[in-house]
């Protein structure tokens, strides 16, 4: 028998929560595992409304409720720390990583089980096939994600949903890396993860809460972790176009001032995540 803890950020959508709970429980039915389920309550204005009383998979449901507002991608580094540091008996344990508002398809998670027992050693993602956002949305998604593999060489077309050990996550913590962006600290950590593929479903209630503005933000988070080598291919680049494109200074221009963003916004993420932990997580409630 072997542990998963599921780990679940939230900001106000306890409706979803609700659903994703129950479908969770559905899913792990035939399963003869122990389960366990961590909710991040990332400093929801709402109440918790959610009932757990039919529940009998799942052993125990924890929130962990934080002091103030930091989006999902800290909430989850929060989190994972947090697993971390109460892990007395330094387990290797399995966790399974899902937004709360069904997008993260609950269907498939007897499959990222299965291949979790054949393949221990595997951190799992699910890689996105098709997607239910706004055709806004895409154009710009696809763009970032060009951009990363053009200044990168990474192809990073997934997001937190899949499973990762606990001694996986020990090497994630060492850097900064995690505070910015959980796919992107993954892709630069381990040259290779298992790969599902698998669409992104729609939302079980409610609206999107990404904009532009976040989506912005997201995008430069990832950037600045492969900081190093974007200022390495920014450079490559920029030779080239004084070479073959002369007085095109505007795109060099355009690259330096990139760099710098990405630059400050990583020294930003590391020093943030040095001095937050212990000031955003609060009281610990168990429901079940």
């Amino acid at each position: 028998m072997k542990k998963f803890t599921f780990l679940i950020p939230v900001y106000n959508d306890w409706k979803s929560l609700q659903i994703l709970l129950e479908d969770i429980e559905q899913k792990l039915k035939m399963l003869d595992d122990k389960f366990e389920i961590i909710i991040l309550n990332d400093f929801s204005t709402q109440e918790c409304d959610i009932s757990v009383k039919k529940f009998q998979k799942i052993q125990q449901i924890k929130i962990v409720n934080f002091k103030k507002n930091v989006g999902s991608q800290r909430a989850i580094a929060i989190g994972l720390k947090y697993i971390i540091q109460n892990n007395k008996n330094n387990e290797n344990e399995a966790i399974i990583i899902m937004d709360s508002d069904g997008q993260d398809d609950p269907g498939i998670l007897s499959k990222i089980i299965e291949i979790n027992k054949k393949f221990p050693d595997e951190v799992i993602t699910i890689n996105r096939t098709r997607r239910k956002e706004p055709i806004w949305f895409k154009i710009l998604y696809e763009l970032h994600y060009y951009a990363l593999i053009l200044f990168t060489g990474h192809k990073v077309r997934y997001g937190h949903y899949g499973l990762i050990s606990t001694d996986k996550i020990k090497k994630l913590l060492l850097t900064g890396n995690l505070w910015a962006a959980y796919p992107a600290a993954v892709s630069k950590s381990f040259k290779k993860t298992y790969k599902i593929f698998h669409e992104r479903k729609q939302r079980y209630a409610g609206n999107t809460k990404m904009n532009l503005y976040k989506l912005f933000i997201h995008s430069l988070r990832v950037f600045s972790v492969f900081k190093y080598k974007i200022f390495t291919f920014s450079l490559l680049y920029s030779l080239i176009l004084t070479v073959l494109v002369p007085n095109f200074y505007f795109f060099i221009f355009l690259l330096a001032i990139g760099n710098f963003l990405i630059f400050l916004d990583s020294y930003n993420n590391k020093k943030k995540y040095e001095d937050s932990f212990n000031s955003i997580i609060g009281k610990i409630d168990i429901i079940k």
